[in-house]
């Protein structure tokens, strides 16, 4: 029996063991692996520079306390907590 070692996976929520003879199945392996692990520190470095973006895009400015009281009224409801139900008519029923 060829030497071999044991390569874990998670799919679906579940662990999946799978045995990887040495030599180009886990030199692919690792190459994946090592591929995976550059993909989620690009996003990450992503998410970092579209955080820096938005901390530098201005924020409107409101001088005049009606506008502001509107836009105020306006965010009030986008942003509740409360869900909000569609009123629907009556069907008939008993």
């Amino acid at each position: 029996m060829a030497p071999s070692t044991c390569g874990t996976a998670r799919s679906g929520g579940q662990g999946r063991a799978r045995n990887l003879r040495l030599g180009p199945e886990l030199e692919k392996v690792g190459t994946e692996v090592e591929t995976y692990r550059n993909f989620v520190r690009l996003c990450t470095e992503l998410v970092e520079v579209n955080e820096r973006i938005c901390d530098l895009r201005p924020v409107r400015v409101v001088a005049e306390a009606p506008a502001l009281a509107a836009l105020k009224k306006q965010l009030r409801g986008r942003f509740s907590r409360k869900s909000r139900r569609k009123k629907t008519g009556s069907s008939g029923g008993p």
